[in-house]
């Protein structure tokens, strides 16, 4: 009983704690002191790049600037090319870079809550196909920025891979003839086929798994933080308000809108405290039939103890009783011993006194008297003694 109880304190405990430990965790970060380094990719328009004058623009620069706003971080960038940028975070040479996730660089490195989803597309060209057909991709081939998830599909299907660095020079390479399609996310091909006027293309939706795009860094403690703010950027609808549709248009369609997690989460929140209500209940309840049982038990043992009185009484009547029929037998066999010999006396004097023949003397008659007197005497005490057993 009494590990039942510390069981569900303790689970009491651990929703009271998941409840309040985003508030705590959050309160716990302490932004540091110097400025933070974070890469920058040159060349990943609309999201990052960097102009002529060598300043950063795109989607990414803006919503960073917000973020570390919020959480009072100070930071410049460090523009690069994206290998380059990849590989100086990966080595901690800078402090934070921006990409998808990735499981084979989990072990090595944090990624931080994602951003949003990325959703891939094909682009070809119109006059090529009505519609593009991936029932047949061998001999065709694909351009495509470095990726695992493209390259082990177009090999697996018999296509041929080219890996390219600049998007930007793919996409007018591809309306020139070079390639047969470009595999990207949804938003790089939107944004080249309006960017440089090409009509000529068109793309569509493929099945590739979306990737997830977050932070990424050495530094837990921050990168825990990070989420955390992204979190709370999300439900304002921050997120939405910085990438627009353009970007964010793919997790709308086939994720779930911010109301409707703002809604689940509440209504986790209710469902945790529900339980929470109940299981008090239960305490309660079980505090008051622990008192009940406490009381019966207490009852139950007087009860036990008036019943070993009451059987031990019945012991010494018992006992009491067979001894007083020990005596009765020993008395009855007394009296039966005993009341012969008088009897005997009687009958005899009785039978002298009686005949006809004999001669007695007054002194034999005085004698005979006496002895008739006592016997009398002897037998009406015994006899007293028997009704005495009776009473």
């Amino acid at each position: 009983m009494i590990k039942m109880r510390l069981d569900r304190y303790r689970l009491i405990g651990v929703l009271v704690t998941t409840l309040c430990g985003i508030t705590i965790r959050a309160a716990a970060y302490v932004p540091p002191t110097d400025q933070i380094t974070i890469g920058l990719d040159a060349n990943y328009a609309p999201l990052q790049s960097v102009d002529k004058e060598g300043l950063p623009h795109g989607y990414d620069i803006d919503f960073t600037r917000e973020l570390m706003k919020r959480m009072g971080i100070k930071y410049y960038y460090v523009p690069n090319l994206w290998n380059k940028v990849a590989t100086s975070v990966l080595n901690g040479d800078t402090d934070l870079a921006m990409m998808v996730y990735s499981a084979y660089r989990k072990d090595s490195i944090y990624y931080s809550r994602p951003i949003f989803r990325l959703y891939y597309q094909v682009v070809y060209r119109k006059s090529d196909y009505k519609i593009f057909d991936f029932r047949d991709l061998k001999g065709k081939t694909f351009a495509f920025l470095n990726s695992r998830p493209i390259s082990a599909m177009v090999e697996r299907e018999g296509g041929i891979s080219v890996k390219v660095n600049d998007l930007d020079h793919a996409f007018r390479e591809l309306a020139s003839g070079r390639y047969d399609a470009i595999i990207c996310y949804r938003y790089q091909a939107k944004y080249f086929i309006d960017h440089y006027n090409l009509d000529g293309l068109a793309r569509e939706e493929i099945s590739l798994q979306p990737r997830e795009y977050c932070y990424v860094g050495h530094n837990k403690e921050l990168i825990d933080a990070i989420s955390l703010e992204i979190a709370k950027m999300d439900s304002e609808g921050l997120v939405d308000k910085i990438y627009g549709s353009e970007i964010k248009d793919g997790a709308k369609t086939k994720g779930l809108p911010t109301w409707v997690w703002n809604v689940i989460n509440g209504l986790a929140l209710i469902a945790v405290l529900l339980i929470i209500f109940l299981l008090c209940r239960l305490l309660r309840k079980e505090k008051r039939t622990n008192a009940m049982l406490k009381n019966n038990n207490d009852i139950l043992a007087m009860s036990h103890m008036e019943l070993e009185q009451t059987n031990h009484q019945l012991i010494e009547k018992v006992e009491k009783t067979e001894e007083t029929l020990r005596e009765k037998d020993e008395l009855i066999k007394q009296v039966s011993e005993g009341i012969n010999t008088p009897l005997n006396v009687l009958s005899g004097y009785t039978q002298i006194l009686s005949s006809t023949d004999m001669e007695l003397s007054d002194d034999e008659r005085e004698k005979m008297k006496q002895d008739i007197t006592t016997n009398t005497d002897l037998i009406i005490t015994l006899i007293k003694k028997l009704q005495m057993l009776e009473s």
